[in-house]
């Protein structure tokens, strides 16, 4: 009789959700579902599998010089800064991507939080890619600007590095381990920039729209930072392949072999790709013009997955 009982309000329930009046109109109210049925709201309303997130704004794609840091990609940022305007460059190391955190509440309702995530110097801190963190605070990038990478964490360059430190300890196969080492100099690097910085006002992993339009937060001493940074030794490997570097001769690009030294930076994701990673068609307009293979399927997907919810919507 129990059994009869549930399977006879489950259906009448769903009929009730699906027919009644809850979604029958397009004026869904779901303050009065919740207080008419608050069983029923926590199986098919926002309670349940029906969160409304339509108002929550899609997350900010990380920034290239970002996603270059973060692979460790010295060459890489460098080309990225170099071809920033110099009026422009303190927007380009300091930029941090927004982003929304949802919490979704028991209630059926959803309260959002948006922050700004790391900035490429603490996200090469966090990596442990000390010459990504030298040569960024070399080029000004602000190591007070605190960010949120993910939920109720919350950092700045000097916590990124003090993490990973905590990390590669615990990880590590010994003290004399490369990753260990190079937190380690991530931490030095920091530690010997910071009394030339005082926190920024505008430092808060809070986003706002007008929190970090101007990025007017400076080094006190410019030249003193540039010699407490040089003063910090490098990692023998490292002095070893600058030595080896200097003693072999650049190669010419090999054009002739499919041009697979050559690269052209796509026009939609920025990043300098081979001609294997274009098609015939775009590679031949030009760095700066075509677009990548990656970006292309990427479009595809997007123009599937709207085409495939516009006939949902229809239904």
């Amino acid at each position: 009789q129990t059994l009869n009982h549930l399977a006879t309000w489950q259906q009448e329930s769903t009929q009730r959700s699906m027919y009644g009046g809850y979604y029958a109109d397009d004026d869904y109210n779901p303050m009065r579902h919740m207080m008419d049925d608050p069983v029923d709201f926590q199986m098919h309303g926002y309670g349940g599998f029906g969160y409304d997130t339509s108002d929550v704004p899609k997350d900010e794609p990380k920034p290239t010089i970002t996603k270059k840091a973060d692979a460790g990609d010295l060459a890489g940022v460098k080309s990225v800064v170099e071809k920033t305007p110099a009026n422009k460059k303190a927007h380009v190391i300091n930029h941090a991507r927004r982003w929304t955190e949802v919490d979704y509440r028991m209630s059926g309702f959803t309260k959002e939080y948006e922050w700004f995530d790391i900035t490429p110097v603490a996200t090469a801190a966090w990596r442990g890619h000390d010459q990504i963190v030298q040569y960024l605070l070399e080029q000004g990038a602000d190591p007070t600007l605190v960010g949120c990478p993910t939920d109720d964490v919350h950092r700045d360059a000097f916590q990124s590095a003090e993490a990973k430190i905590k990390v590669e300890d615990r990880n590590s196969k010994g003290p004399k381990s490369e990753a260990l080492l190079r937190a380690k100099r991530c931490v030095d690097l920091l530690t010997a920039a910071k009394p030339f910085w005082n926190p920024a006002s505008y430092n808060g992993s809070r986003y706002g729209k007008n929190a970090r339009t101007d990025f007017t937060n400076k080094p006190t001493n410019t030249k003193e930072l540039l010699d407490a940074l040089s003063s910090i030794p490098a990692l023998p490997q490292d002095k070893s392949g600058a030595a080896e570097a200097k003693k072999k001769k650049p190669a010419a690009p090999n054009v002739s072999s499919g041009g697979s030294t050559v690269k052209h930076t796509c026009v939609e994701c920025k990043e300098d790709k081979s001609k294997s990673e274009y098609s015939r068609n775009q590679w031949s307009k030009g760095s700066d013009k075509g677009k990548c293979k990656d970006c292309i399927d990427s479009s595809k997907k997007n123009a599937k997955k709207k085409q495939k919810q516009g006939k949902v919507q229809r239904l």
